[in-house]
């Protein structure tokens, strides 16, 4: 979507005090728009205003905040975190913009939190990210209606594209390629796309860095922010300990699948995600430095290790499919897929079937293991001018063996006994594509 300047419309900015929101909302009020910054807390907080407003009525209130205090609790982590909203209002300060602080702590937890939990208590993954860039736009829209606002806008590398013809709404991929986060927006509706507008859609973060330096304040960078990835955070395991009861924390046994042993016992599959290296066990039981959590079974209690040299996988069955526009499901589209904002894409071919059901091909198979329960994005091509025509949450990812995808190193490498064979596999039609 274009940016088109316009003194009487009022766009609504999600500011984290951080350069990327900074800059976008400095370059819409050089555009003439009315800006006003709107930082939302995840924190288990109080947002109070100097008037000792409570916080149902600061959600309805037209003025803007004039002093912050935020109590930090610790709990909160992941994604568009902040910390302190009383930097944000400084920024605005500094801008001479409007400020209004949000406290969405309860949407955070409903919708992003307590599926972390489960997911984790699951053995399976999640994408906390994709599901906190939803949220934050939904709040922003909120805003905009209660405040009488005209757009929303945020300080995403990404770019909006609308069919003149069908009028359909989708996202596409920012100019500065390593630093697009068209993969986080992936899920964005109509209702959010078509209100939306993305300032720095056109920049590069040299650029963009360059504006805070002109702007002379000092401000962090967001991805320097990001040391953990949220599923993989040590301080979800404590989450789980506090807020769920002793029998969903499934007790069982560490087993290394390339020598089938047992390496020790473990007190809750919680503690342990697929893909997890650098491990350490309880009773100071070790294994080599190679091995991975491969694969989790919290009914039985099972923690499977193995070397992700003997794991690759060509075929990916998914649910929840989700687009923006209309396809032609009785036909397949070659098309493209990304499993992580950081990953490459590749190529691969998508097949619908029912129920929102779908499944990909890779055109080459791919080493290593996916974690069921993370959301998969595809895009129509490479490059800059790639849009993302879907997305889907994974339930396996595997290679086809006897009509069925299975995850476990081919039988010529497979040393193990029956009672580890992979008993989750999905059976395929005659065809080795549809399900």
């Amino acid at each position: 979507m274009s940016v088109e300047k316009s003194k009487k419309e009022t766009v609504l900015v999600g500011m984290t005090g951080r350069r990327d929101s900074t800059v976008a909302a400095y370059l819409l009020k050089k555009q003439g728009y009315h800006v006003i910054g709107i930082g939302i807390s995840f924190s288990d907080s109080e947002v109070e205003e100097s008037e000792e407003k409570d916080e149902e009525e600061e959600e309805e209130s037209s003025e803007p905040l004039t002093s912050i205090v935020l109590e930090e609790v610790g709990t909160e982590f992941g994604v568009h975190i902040i910390h302190d909203l009383q930097k944000v209002k400084d920024v605005c300060d500094r801008l001479e913009i409007d400020f209004y602080a949000v406290n969405a702590k309860e949407l955070y937890r409903s919708r992003l939190q307590e599926f972390m939990i489960a997911a984790r208590l699951q053995g399976i993954s999640f994408s906390p990210t994709i599901y906190c860039s939803n949220i934050i736009m939904d709040v922003l829209l909120s805003k905009m209606e209660k405040l009488k606002g005209n757009l929303i806008a945020t300080g995403h590398y990404c770019k909006i594209h609308k069919n003149q013809v069908t009028e359909e709404f989708s996202v596409m991929m920012a100019n500065d390629i390593a630093n697009d986060q068209s993969f986080e927006l992936c899920r964005l509706r109509e209702k959010h796309l078509k209100n939306l507008i993305f300032p720095l859609s056109d920049m590069r973060k040299v650029e963009v860095n360059k504006v805070v330096e002109l702007l002379g304040i000092e401000l962090e960078d967001g991805d320097s922010l990001e040391h953990n990835i949220p599923m993989e955070d040590p301080r979800l395991t404590m989450l789980i300990l506090d807020q769920t009861p002793e029998s969903l924390r499934k007790e069982g046994s560490v087993i290394n699948l390339k020598e089938d042993t047992v390496v020790c016992d473990h007190t809750g599959c919680y503690q342990f995600y697929i893909g997890q290296d650098k491990l350490a066990f309880e009773g100071g039981a070790t294994v080599e430095k190679s091995l991975t959590v491969v694969n989790i079974t919290p009914g039985n209690g099972g923690v499977y290790l193995g070397s992700l040299d003997d794991f690759y996988y060509k075929i990916m069955y998914l649910k929840k499919f989700h687009s923006e526009f209309t396809f032609d499901n009785a036909k397949p589209i070659e098309c493209y897929v990304k499993w992580g904002r950081k990953t490459e894409k590749s190529p691969c071919i998508l097949y619908f079937k029912n129920n929102k059901i779908v499944s990909a091909e890779l055109k080459d198979k791919a080493p290593g293991i996916l974690p069921p329960g993370i959301i998969l994005v595809f895009y129509n091509r490479q490059g800059i001018g790639g849009r993302v025509i879907g997305s889907a949450v994974l339930i396996k990812a595997g290679r086809a063996e006897d009509g069925k995808i299975v995850n476990l190193p081919p039988p010529e490498d497979d040393p193990f006994d029956e009672k580890i064979e992979d008993k989750d596999a999905i059976k395929l039609d005659p065809s080795g594509h549809k399900f």
